[in-house]
């Protein structure tokens, strides 16, 4: 399959998670997210190199958070833009042209394992974009104004997770046209849709990082007294 490069999404302000630090940053098992899920891609045998998007201004802090700890295959550090499609695009002008594959991956979906990269990068062997999805669990109602305007069959509707994986060319097509256009869209119709992950894996709220926290504690403690074996809470299999 040629070169694969990965982006690392981490230039989004993070207003759902009411931090005082970038989300990506933020601490969690006592390393910031990001360097969990950039370390995580980059341990995949078939990931050749990482481009990291932040914040505009944010590149040297967390180019320098990225080497402190160490993560491999990291090419560049670079700005991104107001929106999600903008850092994309953004992260995109940075690659090298002869690059094949590009996935996406979002900073805070530490938990993405080697499974989930392999069964994207399979997929594209015979498609040019795929998403990883699954379904959701949860009832899903319209709101019309406060008030339950539909009940949604859960049939259809799935729940996209990262990494995403394209066609270099595509993708970089795509963007390009839809800046010409003025369109924005935060999905690809058409995308061919691959098996996600059933662990929940992206981190959103601050409460989330506090529950993964407790249940780390949780963890170890029961590791230590003999009723499981240790494992790193950050190592889930699918």
């Amino acid at each position: 399959m040629g070169t694969t490069t990965a982006l690392i999404m981490a230039a989004g302000a993070g207003e759902r998670f009411e931090g005082a630090e970038p989300k990506a940053l933020h601490p969690l098992h006592g390393r910031p997210v990001l360097v969990w899920s950039a370390e995580r891609v980059a341990l995949h045998q078939d990931i050749d190199s990482i481009t990291v998007v932040v914040a505009p201004g944010d590149e040297g802090r967390v180019g320098a958070v990225l080497e402190t700890h160490h993560v491999p295959k990291i090419a560049r550090v670079v700005a991104g833009g107001k929106t999600r499609q903008d850092s994309v695009r953004l992260g995109l002008d940075a690659v090298d042209p002869a690059c094949d594959i590009v996935l996406v991956h979002d900073a805070a979906r530490p938990c993405v394992t080697p499974a989930l990269i392999g069964r994207t990068l399979d997929a594209l062997k015979t498609h040019g974009a795929v998403v990883p999805v699954w379904p959701v669990v949860d009832t899903l109602v319209r709101d019309d104004d406060g008030v339950v305007d539909a009940v949604l069959d859960r049939v259809h509707i799935s729940g996209v997770q990262t990494p995403q994986g394209f066609r270099t060319a595509l993708l970089v097509r795509a963007h390009r046209s839809a800046k010409a256009r003025g369109v924005s869209s935060s999905g690809r119709p058409g995308s061919s849709l691959n098996p996600g992950s059933k662990r929940p894996t992206k981190r959103t709220f601050g409460w989330e990082w506090n529950e993964a926290e407790v249940g780390s504690k949780a963890r170890t403690t029961n590791a230590q007294s003999g009723m499981y074996a240790r494992i790193s809470p950050l190592s889930p299999s699918h």
